[in-house]
């Protein structure tokens, strides 16, 4: 714990930085799965009428033809992902069901995963702006380590990590509803 001074407080802020950046790209993963699932015709969903609207003869088509030639595609910003689902899924669902907090909360979660995973000043900005806002902080709390490690208001004892880390574990049991 970083109380006893036994870890270096950098350390601390790389393994919180570090858990964040590796949930958000696990939820990448799991969009895009969820995606392909659906759309070759691995994943139905009955009542939530979760259907393809286009169909090809193998996966490695399907997926070239989502790719459009590029080497990998776009999941984040979740608009990303909307989009593409309204275009190859029936009423663009399961995707399309994730309510407007839950897509505020994928935005300012990808403001914190760049101003992680990019050391620009524009990221930082948009951080600070989108995600600190008006939030009263201590001055080592306005970053994105210090962020993440920093008590959430309603409960002494829960880190904003873990808020975090619950949002993304809601989100995912919403798309996995479908199943």
């Amino acid at each position: 714990m970083l109380t006893s001074k036994r870890v270096p407080k950098r350390d601390v802020e790389l393994v919180y930085e570090g858990l964040f950046l590796r949930a958000v790209v696990e939820f990448e993963d799991l969009l895009e799965l969820r995606f392909f699932e659906i759309l070759n015709g691995r994943l139905h969903g009955g009542k939530m009428r979760i259907k393809p609207k286009v169909s090809a003869k193998t996966a490695s088509v399907m997926r070239d033809i989502v790719h459009g030639g590029n080497d990998f595609v776009k999941w984040l910003p979740f608009k990303e992902t909307e989009t593409r689902a309204k275009r190859f899924l029936r009423g663009g669902r399961p995707f399309s069901l994730l309510n407007d907090d839950d897509r505020s909360k994928l935005a300012r979660i990808l403001f914190i995963r760049n101003a992680i995973a990019h050391s620009s000043d524009s990221a930082r900005q948009s951080f600070l702006d989108k995600v600190i806002g008006g939030t009263h902080l201590l001055p080592q709390e306005k970053n994105p380590a210090g962020f993440l490690r920093s008590v959430f208001r309603t409960s002494p004892t829960l880190r904003r990590l873990q808020v975090y880390l619950d949002a993304l574990r809601v989100i995912c049991s919403k798309l996995d509803r479908s199943r």
